[in-house]
C-alpha cells in the first residue's frame, strides 16, 4: 500500500498534521496510523488545557518569560518565541474546526491558573479538554476524503535507503496487525513519527498504555538523533490509587484554590518555593517526593475548604473519579504521589519538524522540539502540536509533487478480531518497578548506575527468550521499552 503522506499517530499531533496537509493538498492521500483505539491516546486523557495570553494585563512576553523560567532556561528561544506568539491563532483555528471553550459570566473566555504561570491563561472545556478537542479533530478528519485512518496498526520499523547522495531517506513504515501473522510494509513520501510519550517505562503514570516508546525506539534504530530523555516530567499530584494509568488530578484544582498538605495538615511546599503549590511541576514533585521518600510522611491534596457547587462544575471528570474510588473531595483529603507524565525529550527536530533524516518528521510528545527545555509548563504540550502541525505541513507541502488524486480512495476502519495487545509480561513489571526506584523523581549516580546494571541484565535475558514465547506485538513493546529504558539512563547519566 502506498500514501503520499503517513503519520504514525493519531492524538492532537498526528490528526492536526493530516487535517492540514489534507486540507491543503487535497490530491495527496493521507493514511494515519493508530496503534489502538482512537479514544487511548495522552489527548484524549489531557484535563488541564492550553494556554494563551489573552487576559488584558497578560502578554505573550510573559507566556515566553513562564515557559523560559520552567525549563530552568534550556529551551530554544527561536521556538518559545514563535509558540507563544501563534497561540492565539491556534486557538481560534480550533474553534473554526468546532472546540468549544469554557466561557465566564461576563461572556469572556475562562482562563485558569496552573502552576508556572504569572497570569490566568489556560483556555479549557471543563476538566476534559483534550478528550473535547480529540473528537472535535477526528470529526474534522473523517470530512476530509482523501485522509485514510486505521486503527490497531502497531508500527515496528522504519524503511530506510541511502540514495545516491549519500543521505538517509526515510522510505515507509513496516507495521503489525493483531491475529495477522506477517508484517505489512507501506510505502510513503514523507513520514511523520506523532507517537506519543514514554511513560509506561515507569510503574506509575498518568500516559494511557499505548505510551510505550515506539516512536523513539523506531528512530533511535533507524539513526536518528534522540535528545533530553533524561528530562522526564512528573506530575506531582496523580491520585495515590492501585491503577494503569494513575489517574491525574489537574494542577488547575491547585490553581482553583486546592492546597497541598502532609499528615500533619502543613503546607511544605511554600518551604520548597514562595508560589508553594503553584510552583512548577518539577519543585513540586521533589517536594512532595521527598516528604514521602525521606520523611516518610503520607501527603494529600485539600480541597475540602473550596465551595463543593463550583468544584463539580469546573472538574466534574475528577470529582466522578474520585467519588467511583471512595473519595469525596468535598470531605476528604485526597492521596496523591508524583506519577511519571510527560517527557520533554525525545527525537531531535527543527523548528519545521524535520529529524536528521530526509522526509521523517516528529511532531507531539514524541518530538525533541526545544519547547519545553528541562521541565514543560503547564498547558504547553497541546499548543505545541497545534503550533507545530503548520510548521511540518508547509515543509511536506513545498516537497510534495503535484499529483492526481489517488485511485480506489475510500474511507474505511480496520477492524482486527481482537484488540491492540496492553498485557505486562515480568520483564515489563519488573523494568518498569527499576525505573520507577531508582531513576524517577528522586535519584542519585549510584542509583542510576544500579539501574543500568540491572536493567542490562533483565534485557539480556529478554532477548535469550524464545521470540516465539511472546506474541509479536508484546515482543516488539518490550524490546522497545527497553530501548527506551536504556536511553533515559544513558542520556541521566551524563548529568552527573
Amino acid at each position: 500500500m502506498e500514501a503520499d503522506t503517513i503519520i504514525v499517530g493519531a492524538g492532537l499531533a498526528g490528526l492536526s498534521i493530516a487535517i492540514k496537509i489534507a486540507e491543503k493538498n487535497p490530491y495527496q492521500r493521507v493514511i494515519i496510523l493508530c496503534k489502538n483505539k482512537l479514544d487511548v491516546s495522552g489527548t484524549y486523557e489531557a484535563q488541564g488545557g492550553i494556554a494563551v495570553a489573552l487576559h488584558p494585563a497578560d502578554s505573550t512576553a510573559n507566556h515566553a518569560n513562564d515557559t523560559l523560567k520552567a525549563g530552568k532556561y534550556l529551551n530554544q528561544l527561536e521556538v518559545v518565541n514563535h509558540v507563544v506568539e501563534n497561540a492565539a491563532q491556534k486557538m481560534n483555528e480550533l474553534i473554526n474546526w468546532g472546540m468549544k471553550f469554557d466561557i465566564d459570566s461576563k461572556g469572556n473566555y475562562s482562563l485558569g491558573l496552573e502552576g508556572g504561570h504569572s497570569m490566568n491563561r489556560i483556555v479549557h472545556h471543563e476538566d476534559s479538554t483534550g478528550k473535547e478537542i480529540h473528537e472535535t479533530l477526528v470529526k474534522k478528519a473523517l470530512s476530509l476524503e482523501n485522509i485514510v485512518l486505521f486503527e490497531h496498526f502497531f508500527a515496528t520499523d522504519l524503511q530506510v535507503e541511502i540514495n545516491h547522495k549519500g543521505q538517509t531517506i526515510c522510505k515507509g513504515i513496516t507495521c503489525l496487525i493483531p491475529n495477522v501473522e506477517d508484517s505489512i510494509t507501506l510505502s510513503a513520501n514523507f513520514i511523520v513519527l506523532a507517537t506519543g510519550g514514554v511513560g509506561q517505562v515507569f510503574s506509575s503514570t498518568t500516559n494511557p498504555v499505548v505510551c510505550t516508546g515506539d516512536g523513539i525506539a523506531m528512530a533511535l534504530r533507524a539513526g536518528v538523533k534522540i535528545e533530553d530523555m533524561n528530562y522526564i516530567q512528573f506530575h506531582p499530584t496523580a491520585l495515590d490509587f492501585p491503577n494503569n494509568p494513575t489517574f491525574l488530578i489537574s494542577e488547575a484544582v491547585r490553581g482553583f484554590g486546592a492546597y497541598v498538605v502532609n499528615e500533619l495538615g502543613d503546607r511544605f511546599l511554600f518551604d520548597w518555593d514562595e508560589r508553594g503549590e503553584l510552583a512548577t511541576r518539577d519543585i513540586v514533585s521533589l517536594g512532595i517526593a521527598t516528604e514521602q521518600l525521606k520523611n516518610k510522611r503520607k501527603v494529600y491534596l485539600d480541597c475540602r475548604h473550596l465551595d463543593s457547587t463550583s468544584f463539580k462544575s469546573k472538574f466534574p471528570k475528577i470529582y466522578t473519579k474520585c467519588k467511583e474510588v471512595g473519595y469525596d473531595p468535598s470531605k476528604q483529603l485526597l492521596p496523591i504521589a508524583p506519577a511519571a507524565h510527560y517527557l520533554c525529550g525525545g527525537i531531535a527536530t527543527n523548528i519545521y519538524g524535520e529529524t536528521n533524516i530526509e522526509n521523517l518528521y516528529a511532531a507531539g510528545e514524541c518530538a525533541y522540539t526545544g519547547l519545553h527545555g528541562s521541565n514543560r509548563l503547564a498547558s504547553n504540550s497541546l499548543l505545541e502540536a497545534l503550533v507545530f502541525s503548520d510548521q511540518i505541513c508547509e515543509s511536506i507541502s513545498s516537497k510534495m509533487e503535484k499529483t492526481g488524486r489517488p485511485s480506489n480512495f475510500d474511507f474505511f476502519w480496520i477492524k482486527p478480531s481482537s484488540l491492540a495487545d496492553t498485557s505486562e509480561n515480568k520483564f515489563i513489571r519488573e523494568l518498569k518497578n527499576l525505573m520507577t526506584s531508582k531513576v524517577g523523581v528522586i535519584k542519585s549516580k549510584n542509583s542510576v548506575l544500579d539501574a543500568q546494571q540491572e536493567l542490562d541484565n533483565l534485557f539480556l535475558s529478554f532477548r535469550n527468550l524464545d521470540k516465539n514465547s511472546l506474541k509479536p506485538i508484546e515482543w516488539h513493546k518490550t524490546n522497545n521499552l527497553f530501548l527506551v529504558a536504556q536511553l533515559i539512563i544513558e542520556q541521566t547519566l551524563k548529568t552527573f
